[in-house]
C-alpha cells in the first residue's frame, strides 16, 4: 500500500514538474540552436522582437480605450442642509431643511459618439503602426540574414583560396627540390598561405558578428544557431516599376496617413461637440424637520455659451486636417521617388550580377589557371600569378557583394510596397 502511494506521489510530482517546465518555456524567449531557415528567422522576430511586441501592446491598450470612450458620465449625489447652526430657532436642527439629490450630465452634440469613433480609429492606427513596425523589423532581419549568407559564402571562398595557395606551395616545393625554382619563390608562396590563413580567421569573426547582429532582433546579443540556410544567388525576376507604382494608394505608409486624416476629421467633430453645452439634471427629496413635511425636488441647468464656444479649438482642428492632407501628398510623392530610385538600383545591380556570373568570373578563373600552370613551367612571373589570383577571387567577392546589395535593395522595395491583405490583422501575425 505504501509503495502504491509513493508511486502516485512521484507521478504527480513528475507531471507537475513537466507542466511547470512547459509553462516556463512558453513564457521565456528562446535563443535558437542548430541551423536556421529564413522562415524560422521571421517567426522568431515576430514572436520575440521587442519593438514588435511593444506595438502589439499598443493595440491592446487602444482596445481598452474604446470601451472607456463609451462609458457614461458618473452620476452625482448631493446632500444639502439649510437653517442650521444659526440664531434663534435655527441654532440647532429643529428647523433644518435637508435635500438629497441625485444628478448627472447629459452629453449633447454627439460627444460620446465622436469619442468612440476616435478611439476606434486610434486602434486602427495602432494596428497599422504594428504592421509598419513588423515589416521594418522583417526588412532588417532579411538584410542581416543576407549579410550572414554573404559571410558564409565568403568563408567558403577564403577556404578555397587557402586550399589553392597550399596546393600551389606544394607544387613550388617540389620544383625547388628539383632545382627548377629558387627558394625565394617558396618563401613567397609561404607568405601567400599565411595571408590566406589570417584572412580566414578574420572572416570567421565577421561571420560571428553578423550572426550576433541577427540574434539581437529576437532579444539575444550572442547567437547560438549554427548556419543560416538560404540561396544568395537566387535573384528572380525584377518587378515592374509600373506595377509597383499602382500599389501607392494601399501601402502601409499611405494607409497610415489616410487613417490620420480620418482621425483629424473626427477630431473636428469632437471640438464642435465641445462647443455644445451639456445639460445637467437632478432630482431628489426635501425634508423639513419643523413640520416633518417631505417634497420632491427637480432641477435642470445648461451653461449659456456667451464667451466660450470652442471656436479656436475647432479652427485648430481644421488646420490639423489640412496638415494631414498635405502630409499624405508628401508621403505619396516620397513613395514614388523612393520606388523609382530603388528599382533603378536593382536593375543596375542585376545587370552587374549577370555580367560577373556569366562572363567575368568564368574568364578570370580560366586566366588564373593558365597563368598558374604557365608559371610552374617558367612561362610567367610570380607577380603575374599573384595578379591573376587576386583578380579571380576579387571578382567573386565583388559578385557576392553585389548579390548582397541587390537583396538589400529588394528588401527595401518589399518593405516600401508592403500591403495589408484582406482579412489580415495583427493577431493572425502572432498565431
Amino acid at each position: 500500500m505504501n509503495k502504491s502511494i509513493s508511486l502516485i506521489v512521484l507521478l504527480y510530482l513528475f507531471f507537475s514538474l513537466t507542466t511547470w517546465v512547459q509553462a516556463s518555456n512558453a513564457t521565456h524567449a528562446l535563443n535558437p540552436t542548430g541551423n536556421l531557415t529564413l522562415d524560422q528567422v521571421k517567426q522568431f522576430v515576430m514572436l520575440q522582437n521587442f519593438e514588435v511586441q511593444a506595438a502589439k501592446k499598443q493595440i491592446e491598450s487602444k482596445e481598452k480605450l474604446i470601451h472607456q470612450a463609451g462609458v457614461l458620465p458618473n452620476p452625482e449625489i448631493e446632500l444639502e442642509s439649510e437653517n442650521i447652526f444659526g440664531s434663534g430657532g435655527n441654532s440647532g436642527f429643529d428647523n433644518a431643511e435637508t435635500t438629497a439629490k441625485l444628478g448627472t450630465f447629459l452629453e449633447l452634440g454627439g460627444k460620446r459618439h465622436h469619442r468612440v469613433q476616435a478611439a476606434r480609429i486610434e486602434k486602427k492606427l495602432a494596428e497599422l503602426n504594428y504592421f509598419a513596425v513588423f515589416s521594418t523589423q522583417i526588412k532588417i532581419a532579411k538584410q542581416r540574414s543576407t549579410e550572414i549568407l554573404k559571410q558564409q559564402a565568403l568563408l567558403k571562398l577564403d577556404q578555397e583560396r587557402l586550399k589553392t595557395n597550399e596546393e600551389f606551395l606544394r607544387a613550388i616545393r617540389q620544383r625547388v627540390v628539383k632545382g627548377r625554382l629558387n627558394i625565394v619563390e617558396q618563401k613567397r608562396a609561404n607568405i601567400l598561405v599565411s595571408q590566406s590563413k589570417l584572412a580566414l580567421t578574420k572572416r570567421n569573426q565577421e561571420l560571428i558578428n553578423a550572426k550576433n547582429q541577427l540574434s539581437l532582433l529576437w532579444g539575444y546579443s550572442e547567437a547560438q544557431f549554427g548556419s543560416l540556410e538560404g540561396n544568395l544567388q537566387k535573384t528572380g525576376d525584377l518587378p515592374s516599376l509600373m506595377d509597383l507604382q499602382k500599389k501607392s494608394e494601399s501601402v502601409i505608409s499611405v494607409l497610415l496617413k489616410k487613417t490620420e486624416i480620418d482621425l483629424a476629421k473626427v477630431e473636428i467633430g469632437i471640438e464642435k461637440s465641445q462647443g455644445v453645452q451639456d445639460l445637467s439634471i437632478s432630482g431628489g427629496l426635501k425634508h423639513e424637520n419643523s413640520s416633518n413635511d417631505k417634497s420632491f425636488v427637480l432641477s435642470a441647468g445648461i451653461p449659456i455659451a456667451i464667451f466660450d464656444r470652442n471656436t479656436a479649438a475647432i479652427e485648430a482642428a481644421e488646420l490639423h486636417l489640412n496638415q494631414k492632407e498635405l502630409e499624405l501628398n508628401s508621403t505619396l510623392q516620397d513613395f514614388q521617388n523612393q520606388l523609382t530610385t530603388l528599382v533603378s538600383q536593382a536593375k543596375l545591380l542585376k545587370t552587374e550580377i549577370d555580367s560577373l556570373d556569366q562572363t567575368i568570373i568564368p574568364e578570370s578563373k580560366d586566366v588564373f589557371r593558365h597563368i598558374q600552370e604557365g608559371y610552374l613551367k617558367g612561362k610567367y612571373s610570380y607577380l603575374a600569378v599573384l595578379e591573376a589570383q587576386n583578380a579571380s577571387f576579387e571578382f567573386r567577392e565583388h559578385y557576392l557583394n553585389s548579390l548582397t546589395e541587390f537583396h538589400n535593395v529588394m528588401a527595401e522595395i518589399t518593405q516600401l510596397t508592403k500591403q495589408i491583405k484582406k482579412g489580415d490583422d495583427y493577431e493572425s501575425n502572432n498565431n
